[in-house]
């Protein structure tokens, strides 16, 4: 089924924002005050050129398994905490392999692996993992207290 039609099926989304959602989800471009409000509404996500649609607009609109690849860190934390929880720890290597093909597909290699440090530093930060060993062959493992 059309993405639009799926939108449009949504009552609290006024129609100019369902045809611009529609125009995210086809990489198209934006003007930059529509960006701005979809920004503000929180219907959108990323940086420009490489905007996807958020979770909170994705919600509500039913097969939310065919926008995967458009996924909130949130999702992304869960699953490094999970997969860490499993694997009692991981490299870099395995946690880019878990998590590159989740990230939004409008990302080149070099973008994916700068969000994928950017979660990792985020969650050590905030104490839910730990990095251990040498900087250039790090292992990422849950914090004790978790």
């Amino acid at each position: 089924m059309n993405y639009t039609l799926l939108l449009i099926g949504r009552d609290d989304l006024p129609l100019n924002e369902v045809f611009l959602l529609d125009r995210v989800q086809k990489k198209k471009t934006l003007e930059p005050e529509d960006v701005r409000r979809l920004r503000a509404l929180k219907l959108i996500e990323g940086r420009v050129p490489n905007l996807y649609v958020s979770a909170k607009a994705r919600s509500g609109v039913g097969h939310e398994e065919a926008f995967a690849d458009s996924g909130d860190e949130g999702g992304y934390r869960d699953l490094v905490v999970d997969y860490l929880a499993i694997h009692n720890g991981a490299g870099r290597k395995d946690l880019d392999e878990l998590l590159f093909g989740r990230l939004p597909g409008g990302l080149d290699a070099r973008q994916k692996a700068s969000k994928v440090k950017n979660l990792l530093q985020s969650m050590r930060r905030e104490g839910i993992i730990d990095r251990t060993g040498p900087k250039s062959a790090p292992i990422w493992r849950l914090k004790s207290s978790n």
